[in-house]
């Protein structure tokens, strides 16, 4: 159900058990709790890291002027406020992470790389040494380039549309404007590899780096590498990663992929895709159900609270 539907239901007594947005959480029907889950479920801003006219997909060009700026993409992977959107958009049910993997062992880890959230100052010093001027009206252009572009986020999710409203009131702090548009995933579909998306994803396998960086995701129409984002090094490192004969190198691989000191697919390296936070994942449940000990959920579009459905309990 819609999250609207769900409270609804919920306080009209037909289901034991509903998902809620952040917008909805506070609000507990009578006769139920609410319960927030972690989760490895991660909201991306994705960044097209090509040219416009790059190639075409599907027969529409790729690329966008703006963010295949590497300079821009890094200031704003750096600057941007990561507890501000998930207190502020999220209602504080979402936790911090500076990369998809952070999570994972073969992740990037943010206090290893001496990462600071909401670093504006050195956002701003890398856009002026980037060119991205500011005029007078406190936007930022690089010659006759206004640093503008067009971020879409799908309208029946309330949270990703926060997220993208926040997004955009940092940015502007930065002298970037970003345009918000609403569209449904076919159309977003359409347009994912020219403006940038909030992106949802997490699974528990480091194939999932595979799908994010690797290049065959880029010429065909779908949601690998909606970025774009073509590097020689980090592709030598992704095979690396997929011939490898046990778990311990083949991590290793993965985590050089998205940095290996100089180069690679995070934050620290080409950052086609800005992590803003693991979000949680709220439910109703009806007083008396036991829904059993949680596992850290994927992304499952908030099914995977039932997986461990046989060891559920009622009590009067």
């Amino acid at each position: 159900m819609a999250s609207d539907a769900g409270l609804a239901a919920a306080k009209a007594g037909q289901v034991d058990l509903a998902f809620t947005y952040p917008n909805f959480s506070q609000q507990v029907p009578t006769g139920f709790t609410m319960v927030s889950l972690p989760t490895f479920d991660y909201r991306v801003i994705s960044l097209p890291c090509q040219q416009p006219g790059a190639w075409e997909v599907d027969g529409k060009a790729v690329g966008n002027a703006v963010t295949s700026d590497r300079e821009l993409r890094r200031a704003m992977a750096l600057g941007v406020d990561r507890k501000q959107l998930v207190d502020q958009c999220l209602l504080g049910y979402g936790d911090v992470a500076f990369d998809a993997f952070d999570v994972f062992p073969w992740g990037v880890r943010a206090e290893e790389n001496s990462l600071t959230d909401g670093d504006v100052e050195q956002a701003r010093q890398i856009l002026d040494a980037a060119g991205w001027a500011t005029g007078a009206d406190g936007m930022r252009a690089k010659g006759d380039l206004k640093a503008s572009f067009t971020l879409h986020y799908p309208p029946t999710d309330p949270a990703r549309q926060a997220l993208a409203e926040g997004f955009k009131k940092q940015m502007q702090a930065l002298g970037i404007d970003v345009q918000l548009d609403a569209l449904d995933f076919t159309g977003i579909k359409e347009n994912n590899r020219v403006n940038s998306v909030v992106l949802g994803g997490g699974k528990f396998t480091p194939y999932s780096v595979h799908n994010q960086l690797s290049s065959e995701g880029t010429r065909e129409k779908g949601w690998l590498n909606i970025a774009c984002c073509t590097n020689p090094t980090v592709e030598q490192n992704l095979t690396k990663a997929l011939e490898s004969t046990d778990t311990e190198t083949a991590n290793q691989h993965w985590r050089d992929a998205l940095w290996d000191g100089e180069t690679g697919g995070s934050i620290l390296g080409d950052s086609p895709y800005i992590m803003c936070c693991y979000v949680r994942n709220n439910y109703f449940v009806r007083q008396g159900l036991d829904i059993g000990e949680q596992h850290l959920h994927p992304h499952d579009h908030f099914l995977h609270v039932i997986y461990n459905l046989n060891t559920w309990q009622v009590s009067s």
